[in-house]
Order: C-alpha cells, then structure tokens, then sequence
C-alpha cells in the first residue's frame, strides 16, 4: 500500500487547497493519507532561502496597475 504524505504549512492558501483534494486522492488511488505539518518560513530559513513575502506586493503592484 502506498502512502500520500501532505506537507501543509497551516498560513498557505496553496496548502490549503491541495488539502481539500487530498482525501479524495487517497481514496481514488487506495494510498493511506499522512498529514505532516510544517512551518515554510522555517524550512526556508534552515535552507538558507531568501524570504519571499515580495510576491505579495508584486501582485498587488499588478493588480493596482490593471485597475488604473
């Protein structure tokens, strides 16, 4: 039997919406479900990533020029 491990981080709409797939993954595919929660900026930080909160404010900047 395989294993479906979800690594969500509880601030990510990302991860929130790939939870809301998941049961339905694990049951399609008979895989046992793993929930695995995790801290991103943690892992970013250990890994040495530069934070990426800019992208927010990218996307806004985008949004507000579409706007104008």
């Amino acid at each position: 039997m395989h294993t479906l491990e979800i690594f969500w981080d509880f601030s990510s709409p990302f991860a929130y919406l790939g939870s809301t797939q998941a049961e339905k993954l694990a049951a399609r595919t008979g895989a046992t479900l793993a929930w695995r929660p995790m801290l991103l900026g943690g892992l970013f930080k250990a890994i040495g990533q530069v934070d990426v909160r800019w992208r927010r404010g990218a996307r806004r900047s985008a949004v507000t020029r579409s706007r104008t």
